[in-house]
């Protein structure tokens, strides 16, 4: 893993299922996976971590992780607050640093995790957090956005839902931030905090980092420029939903008729690789009544792949290999009609359209640029 320093960092996950403001929140699915499972596997992704842990309170969200082949460990009890969640699991293990990050954070960044595990380069850095820069009117007036005042040395001094520093003048030169919930320990540190009672700050607000200021703790932060989409509410759902489409339709590639015939040229070789009958049946039926413009590219098979790289032909068939190995019938279905529905009209694909050409064409995509 690409690690940032000399410590043995573990990232762990808090997972509750009943989110009183948006219950179940972390088994909704967006465009295919859960929350919680975006989560793990952006953790997973960033390559910072000595080991990354979902700590849950319920079988649902257990087997959302055991099956695509995480680590989980469930909580022996109820817990307040995350942080007293994963402290259950962080006095068992053999770490340094405990980095947690709530399940609800299925676009988080990689700088961000890296930021926050950077600053116990500072040796008098006990816990740290991050913050960004915030001017929008609403978000600053909004509850649910935490702001927070910074001390000279970027520790924080407070933690609030209200809108702090208040802006009195006006002034186009005040600076609101708003805490981005990701936090960092010395494994020391966590087992303190979570030992301490909830305080009344903590109470008043529902925030518990207030426990550890008012317990005399520093918060040591970072500023971010960007975060991704939170998800608290089922707003910020329908917000995380949005971006995906958009970043979907402006990733999604178009296709003429021509590609979409050496697309099939490629499947029908599939299809001749695995003598499956009805599969075989389908493509050839389809393809010589259907759309003429494909007899003239099946007899131009070889001449088609001289025109791409030389080593396409390969990459081909590792990858289509690779597929049927993996895949059902089912599956290798879906794909050949998906291959006749490109070839009826220049269009745009739609998400789930492009995931079966990726199966099989994902080496010969990267190829041919």
């Amino acid at each position: 893993m690409q690690k940032t320093n000399k410590y043995t960092i573990v990232a762990l996950i808090p997972a509750r299922y009943a989110s009183t403001r948006f219950p179940a929140k972390l088994l909704k699915k967006l465009h295919g996976k859960s929350i919680l499972q975006r989560t793990y596997e952006r953790v997973i992704a960033s390559e910072l971590f000595d080991d990354v842990i979902v700590v849950c309170d319920d079988d649902r969200l257990e087997q959302e992780i055991t099956q695509i082949g995480g680590k989980v460990y469930r909580s022996t009890k109820e817990y307040e607050s995350g942080s007293d969640r994963i402290a259950e699991v962080a006095q068992q293990l053999d770490a340094d640093i405990i980095v947690n990050i709530q399940g609800d954070e299925p676009f988080i960044e990689k700088e961000a995790m890296q930021k926050v595990t950077l600053l116990f380069s500072n040796p008098q850095v006990e816990v740290a957090s991050l913050v960004i820069p915030i001017s929008d009117k609403e978000k600053i007036q909004n509850p649910n956005c935490v702001k927070v005042v910074l001390d000279a040395e970027q520790r924080a001094l407070y933690f609030s839902r209200a809108p702090i520093p208040f802006n009195r003048d006006q002034s186009e030169h005040s600076v609101a931030y708003q805490h981005v919930g990701i936090y960092a320990y010395r494994k020391e540190a966590l087992l303190k905090f979570t030992s301490l009672p909830v305080s009344y700050l903590e109470k008043v607000e529902k925030l518990e980092n207030l426990r550890m200021l008012e317990n005399g703790m520093a918060i040591y932060m970072d500023i971010v420029t960007h975060v991704g989409i939170s998800i608290d509410t089922e707003e910020d759902f329908r917000a995380a939903e949005a971006f995906l489409n958009q970043d979907a339709k402006a990733t999604r590639p178009k296709y003429n008729k021509t590609i979409a015939g050496y697309h099939m040229l490629m499947i029908l070789s599939a299809v001749d690789y695995t003598f499956h009958i009805e599969e075989e049946k389908i493509i050839r039926e389809y393809l010589f009544q259907e759309f003429p413009f494909y007899v003239s590219l099946d007899n131009e098979m070889e001449t088609i792949a001289s025109l791409s790289h030389e080593s396409w032909e390969l990459h081909f068939i590792q990858c289509r290999d690779d597929f049927y190995e993996d895949s059902t019938h089912a599956e290798r279905m879906n794909l050949l009609k998906f291959a006749l529905h490109l070839s009826k009209a220049d269009q745009v694909i739609s998400p789930e359209e492009n995931h079966y050409l990726q199966l099989l064409f994902e080496a010969w995509d990267s190829e041919r640029e």
